[in-house]
């Protein structure tokens, strides 16, 4: 799953603030995506401004960079990792155990 801890190493191996919380996320996207769990800030779309951590993750997995965790964002990770490429995370998540390996495990990511 993803919570707070994922989402501050990940801040931290990406150079963004590190505070836990991937802020401004479009709501439509927290139900189909249960693995998101603590730390995510689900806003109405007209609202959603996206993260900074998104936005460096997007430009890691070679994709538009606008803040949002989107299905899109979601292909390119799991493509990155080698997973099932389906723009969903629902738990539990091979492409999010591969992130927190990676993470946790170099402290970089490759």
């Amino acid at each position: 799953l993803w919570g707070s801890g994922t989402t501050a190493g990940l801040q931290e191996v990406l150079g963004t603030p590190v505070d836990g919380v991937v802020s401004g996320q479009n709501e439509e996207w927290a139900g189909p995506n249960t693995a998101l769990t603590s730390g995510w800030e689900w806003v109405p779309d007209d609202a959603a401004q996206g993260a900074q951590v998104i936005r460096s993750l997007q430009w890691y997995v070679g994709v538009a960079q606008d803040g949002l965790i989107g299905p899109a964002t979601i292909r390119a990770l799991q493509a990155k990792f080698e997973q099932t490429q389906d723009g969903i995370l629902d738990g539990p998540s091979p492409t999010i155990q591969a992130l927190q390996s990676h993470i946790s495990g170099s402290g970089v990511l490759t």
